[in-house]
């Protein structure tokens, strides 16, 4: 399939309009005319709430929440197998000097079994074969 399932840090820096965001846009936007195919998970969409909420930013969440649907589909399964993937990857992956989410795992795997990236600010898929990793400032 390839494309992209979006994950919550680079979201949130596309929004910000940061130099990191420009950078998401990219990958979203390759050419002017065109798009890059884009999933987000529901989970996504939960911890963007959470965030706007927390960042006093309430009212802006649903006008950008609609951006996000103009943009690509939100996608709501998480099936038993890829729970299990995820699950895995979790625990293979989890070590003191990578403290990836179980969210940011599920988001993997997703990602693997679509054929897709994630496409992520967070710095715990600077290493991940299947994601692609824009780093924050100096990382």
């Amino acid at each position: 399939m390839g494309g992209y399932v979006v994950d919550t840090s680079a979201w949130i820096e596309f929004f910000r309009g940061s130099v990191e965001g420009s950078l998401v846009a990219k990958h979203i936007f390759p050419e002017p005319s065109e798009m890059a195919t884009i999933l987000t998970p529901t989970i996504v969409i939960s911890e963007l709430r959470s965030t706007y909420i927390r960042d006093g930013k309430d009212s802006q969440f649903y006008e950008d929440l609609e951006k996000i649907r103009s943009i690509g589909i939100i996608f709501q399964e998480l099936d038993e197998s890829t729970s299990i993937d995820a699950g895995t990857k979790h625990r293979k992956s989890h070590t003191p000097q990578n403290q990836i989410s179980q969210i940011d795992c599920i988001l993997w795997a997703i990602a693997e079994k679509m054929d897709m990236k994630v496409l992520s600010t967070d710095k715990h898929f600077k290493d991940c074969p299947s994601a692609v990793f824009i780093p924050m400032g100096g990382e």
